[in-house]
């Protein structure tokens, strides 16, 4: 009887030890789903991060050319949709949706000359994971500022002085403070 019993005794520690394994084989099990969940999702969200800081780069990019066009422009022009046929090609050659480009062109005054503050932005920018946590496409926009060029207002042709001849030169409104403040060396004849 004493054997029996030494059995019974080793066959209940193998069961409760079969049972501990089953549990911490369970949790292990457990702790993989959640770390693979956590994995995927620390991913994607660091793809999404990315995206989006390629997609601000090149939306940047894009007002700045836009805003350096606008600023080249006569002011009779259209701005806004000059700049903005302007800024639907650009898009699209940088490889983002041109279907919704949004744009506005306000005149800014800066120290004595006009700037233009040219407002880009784009919508449907793809992103990557599903549409359930986080969104599939996003919107974003850029500012950029640009100076009118101080372009001359007219040229001056000096036939008669041997030393001009043959050159057309420019014609620009002295400011304020003198000829000197526009940064330019001043040749008197």
């Amino acid at each position: 009887m004493g054997i029996l019993r030494v059995g019974k005794l080793k066959q209940r520690s193998a069961f409760r030890r079969r049972r501990a394994h089953g549990a911490a084989l369970v949790e292990g099990v457990i702790s993989l789903v959640m770390i693979t969940i956590g994995t995927v999702a620390a991913v994607t969200l660091l793809v999404n991060a990315g995206m989006t800081t390629y997609y601000k780069e090149k939306i940047g990019f894009v007002a700045n050319q836009c805003a350096t066009y606008a600023a080249s422009l006569s002011p009779g022009d259209d701005l806004e949709g000059k700049t903005g046929a302007v800024a639907r090609k650009l898009v699209a050659a940088m490889g983002m949706p041109n279907h919704s480009v949004k744009l506005k062109v306000e005149e800014l005054p800066i120290e004595e000359r006009m700037g233009l503050k040219v407002t880009l932005g784009v919508g449907g920018l793809g992103m990557f994971g599903s549409g359930d946590i986080l969104p599939t496409v996003v919107s974003m926009q850029d500012s950029a500022v640009a100076l009118r060029n101080g372009s001359p207002s007219g040229f001056l042709w000096m036939n008669n002085n041997p030393k001009f001849s043959g050159y057309l030169i420019p014609v620009i409104k002295v400011p304020p403070s003198g000829p000197t403040s526009v940064g330019m060396p001043l040749y008197i004849p």
